[in-house]
């Protein structure tokens, strides 16, 4: 059970599939360490992290499908399995999501007032994503843009139809082409 779990943690995390299981821990324990400081997720994500980064393999290894199964890996049934397999691949990708957006907020970036976010969205099979930088010198212009489109937004009182609006502008970006939209 551990051997396949081991494979589908390798593939979730985009990790060569020939590592063994302490080199597995050592790489991922490099390339993620650190990053439950920029997680908010209290109760998935940086628990996560956290198993991620223990010392001892074969623990390792079952402490993270125990968290994913929610019972230890000997218990599982099929419905067990799924749900950890399930949650390991919501998780890995938020992880990468996270360690992707980290490597390029650095802490000069941070001293000179820049702000970084990732923003994606997922459409029949179709995925947008950009990392945006938020500079002090555009603070002024941005603040006046959300304020107007604030303004729009407010008038409309349903939620989805406020969110369903942003997507679609973010699409029209991403295409340079809102002519399509109207």
């Amino acid at each position: 059970m551990l051997e396949k779990f081991s494979k589908q943690l390798r593939q979730a995390l985009q990790l060569e599939a020939e590592l063994d299981l302490a080199s597995l821990r050592l790489q991922i324990k490099a390339r993620f360490s650190g990053l439950e400081y920029y997680s908010p997720d209290k109760e998935g994500l940086i628990p996560f992290i956290r198993r991620l980064q223990n010392n001892q393999d074969t623990a390792w290894l079952e402490s993270i499908a125990t968290f994913l199964g929610r019972i230890p890996p000997m218990k599982w049934h099929e419905e067990h399995r799924l749900e950890a397999e399930n949650r390991l691949y919501e998780f890995s990708q938020r992880l990468i999501d996270l360690a992707k957006l980290h490597s390029q907020s650095t802490e000069e970036s941070h001293k000179k007032g820049v702000k970084t976010v990732l923003i994606r969205t997922i459409r029949q099979g179709k995925e947008i994503e950009h990392l945006v930088y938020i500079e002090n010198k555009q603070r002024k212009k941005i603040t006046e843009a959300v304020k107007k489109i604030h303004q729009t937004l407010d008038k409309i009182s349903d939620h989805q139809l406020q969110l369903a609006i942003l997507a679609e502008l973010f699409e029209g970006l991403d295409n340079n082409n809102y002519k399509d939209l109207i």
